[in-house]
């Protein structure tokens, strides 16, 4: 059975460890930060999480929802690294309800991939992920425009990506592990092989002290400035991309599977994503310097759009519902953010491991390699097999707004409304009517928002 989870819970534990030293310190609770807390949770080590906002208010909040291998990686000739992400696809479709199969009909024309490549990459990404398929090709019978000669299919993985943090965090949580949201760091100072962080609560303004052995640092695109906080330096390129996706209802498009196009504009691929009761499109790519900036620019929705209209030229900018960002940590060289490397990378800097880049897809691979690292730092011989699981026995929970409050530490409005719930993406149009349902919810159990 769940903990209670909560505001008041929340308040005294911060209370409780001021002084304390950790284990492990992991700084970022998107699902990196919370793949790693619920591994090491599962080994018995003294950890904690701290977020300076909500859990998966970041990148991980902000994703396609997809969990893939990458056609376009095939297309780079990084078979292995697309092989690893199927492998997980596979075992996530598998070992977790909230990871389901999604269809995508991969659309043929001018502007996509030649239809040879198509056949071959389809096959191979078949056989990389365990399976031996021939792929055949479906001829458009006015499904789309004409334009369109017609597509193939396959399958990928589809999640929902806060509630796939959230199960970890909870989990982790449950098993003993220190998780909070909005105790941002503040300050690091590096003793020795022991790091001090200083630590604000950003609903009470109390600060407080602890220490960990190891400081884990996935802050995702904030790692940087967390890494120059502690009084290092970053060896290498650390660049910010930011993705968007725009929100129609699912009755706008006469679709049913996914559907993948060639952009006209700059060769790219776009997405158009059945979910829930609204169809995601995206994403767009662009360098950007501020890891706060979350803006939406016309531009991007314009290009969006575009691209769109031209297989359904129905498309309507006015019944466009809702938009939203995400900003991907990149790590390597690359003139544009689609050359740089999508995998992660590993720098230690002290008593500080630093994981830059990396995909939602494998949080799993990322997490095994860090606890790895911090075993050895450690001593600690561990088996490591299958860490971190996926059990998410919180995933079986009834999820009301007061459970939400109560088990799963919701503080805010947004953190149901954007994150535990997703009303502002997948249901627009009832927001205000469950914005008054929520802010009822937190006026019953004494909870100021």
């Amino acid at each position: 059975m769940s903990k209670e989870f909560s505001y008041w819970t929340r308040n005294n534990l911060i209370d409780s460890i001021d002084g304390d030293i950790f284990d492990v310190l992991v700084i970022g609770g998107g699902i990196v930060g919370a793949g790693i807390i619920k591994g090491l949770s599962e080994l018995g080590i003294k950890a904690m999480l701290t977020d300076k906002g909500d859990f998966a208010s970041g990148t991980s909040s902000g994703s396609s929802k997809l969990i893939h291998g990458g056609l376009r990686y095939l297309q780079q000739g990084r078979l292995g690294y697309s092989r690893t992400l199927l492998k997980e696809r596979n075992y996530l479709l598998k070992n977790s309800s909230v990871v389901q199969k999604i269809w995508f009909n991969l659309l043929v024309d001018k502007y996509s991939w030649k239809k040879w490549e198509i056949r071959t990459g389809l096959f191979l990404y078949s056989l990389l992920g365990g399976e031996i398929t021939i792929p055949k090709f479906y001829k458009n019978k006015g499904e789309y425009h004409n334009s369109i000669t017609g597509y193939f299919k396959f399958y990928d993985g589809q999640t929902d990506d806060s509630r796939l943090v959230l199960y970890n965090v909870i989990d982790a949580y449950n098993n003993g592990a220190y998780c909070f949201n909005y105790l941002s760091v503040i300050a690091i100072t590096i003793k020795g092989q022991i790091a001090e962080l200083t630590l604000k609560d950003e609903l009470r303004g109390k600060v407080i002290k602890v220490s960990a052995k190891v400081v884990i640092n996935a802050a995702g695109p904030w790692s940087e400035r967390v890494i120059k906080m502690a009084g290092y330096e970053l060896n290498g390129k650390f660049r910010l991309s930011k993705g968007i996706h725009i929100i129609y209802d699912r009755n706008a498009l006469p679709i049913t599977d996914g559907v993948i196009l060639g952009s006209h504009l700059d060769n790219r691929q776009v997405l158009i994503i059945p979910w829930k009761n609204v169809l995601v499109i995206g994403t767009t790519d662009r360098f950007v310097d501020d890891p706060d900036d979350t803006s939406v620019k016309q531009e991007d929705i314009n290009y969006l759009i575009e691209n769109v209209a031209r297989v359904f030229p129905d498309i309507k900018r006015a019944k466009m519902l809702a938009s939203y960002s995400g900003i991907r940590p990149l790590f390597g060289e690359g003139s544009s953010p689609t050359k740089i490397s999508r995998d992660f990378s590993l720098t230690e800097n002290g008593p500080i491991i630093s994981v830059l880049g990396g995909k939602i897809s494998d949080y799993r691979r990322v997490s095994k390699r860090v606890i790895g690292m911090i075993c050895a730092r450690l001593s600690l011989k561990i088996n490591l097999k299958d860490v971190p699981k996926v059990n998410f026995a919180s995933a079986m929970s009834k999820r009301t707004y007061e459970y939400m409050i109560r088990f799963e530490c919701a503080i805010k409005p947004e953190d149901i409304l954007r994150r535990r719930e997703g009303t502002e993406i997948y249901d627009p149009e009832s927001l205000e009517a469950k914005r008054k349902e929520v802010l009822a919810a937190f006026k019953k159990l004494n909870v100021n928002t």
